[in-house]
């Protein structure tokens, strides 16, 4: 029988604890902030005048409520599962996870609403504002994950140099 630890059902252990929740969490608000500012910014720069409507605090609730539910759907759907990949290959480096974030954010929006077919510029204001919000969320998931990667990395090194070099020991236990 051996006596080494069997892997975690969850592969994103770290995760687990009130630690995990609190950069799940930040991640969300992150990509929320990003999306709902870069959302209120191109409304405005496409606004006839350019003047900002005279209730722009129930725009900003309203607009952060729904970015926030996408983002968290984005999370659930997109990000969790690019964890579990990145994690696998053990490739969780914060530059990915943005890269990835900024281009799936973008095309989420892009593919259902043909953007290819509009030739208005304004069509570009949800892709866009997606793709921000995608790379808030995404590099601050991936910064909280390439620590975690480093943190594993160090603890796997420290525990190859503790090994014992007694190969009838090891035999024996």
């Amino acid at each position: 029988m051996k006596d080494e630890p069997r892997e975690p059902l969850s592969v994103i252990s770290e995760a687990s604890g009130l630690a995990g929740y609190f950069h799940i969490f930040a991640a969300l608000g992150w990509g929320t902030v990003a999306g709902s500012v870069s959302l209120i910014a191109g409304t405005h720069a496409f606004a006839d005048g350019g003047a900002l409507p005279s209730n722009i605090v129930d725009a900003i609730v309203f607009l952060g409520f729904f970015v926030g539910l996408f983002n968290l759907a984005g999370l659930i759907v997109i990000g969790l599962p690019t964890t579990f990949v990145l994690r696998a290959i053990d490739k969780e480096y914060a530059l990915l996870y943005a890269t990835l974030g900024l281009i799936t954010g973008f095309l989420v929006f892009a593919i259902p609403l043909e953007i290819h077919r509009l030739p208005f510029p304004d069509a570009l204001l949800m892709p866009l504002s997606a793709a921000f919000a995608g790379l808030a969320s995404a590099w601050r998931w991936g910064s909280w994950r390439e620590r975690c990667a480093e943190a594993r990395q160090l603890t796997s090194q420290q525990q190859a140099s503790e090994k014992r070099d007694n190969p009838i020991h090891d035999l024996t236990h």
